[in-house]
C-alpha cells in the first residue's frame, strides 16, 4: 500500500508543478518556454498532461481508442511509384 501511496503523491506533485508552470506562463508558450526547462521538467508536465487527459476514460475504453490508432497508423500505405523503363 506504501508504494501506491507514494506514486499517488508524486503524480499528484507532477500535476501541481505543471499547473504552476501554465497558470505562471498564462496564455504564453511555445519553443522559448520549452527550452527553458530542464529535460526532466518537461517530461514531468508531459506526462502529467497525459495522465489528465486520460483520467476520465475506463482502461477498457482506452483500449479500444488505442487499437483504432494503431489499425490507422498500419493501414497507411505510401504509395509507390512504378519505376520507368529505359
Amino acid at each position: 500500500m506504501k508504494g501506491r501511496r507514494d506514486s499517488r503523491q508524486a503524480r499528484a506533485a507532477a500535476l501541481e508543478a505543471a499547473r504552476e508552470i501554465f497558470v505562471a506562463w498564462g496564455r504564453k508558450g511555445g519553443q522559448k518556454r520549452t527550452q527553458q526547462l530542464t529535460a526532466a521538467e518537461r517530461k514531468a508536465v508531459a506526462s502529467a498532461g497525459a495522465a489528465a487527459r486520460w483520467k476520465g476514460i475506463s482502461p477498457a475504453e482506452r483500449s479500444k481508442i488505442l487499437q483504432k490508432a494503431a489499425r490507422a497508423r498500419w493501414a497507411k500505405v505510401k504509395k509507390v511509384q512504378p519505376k520507368k523503363r529505359k
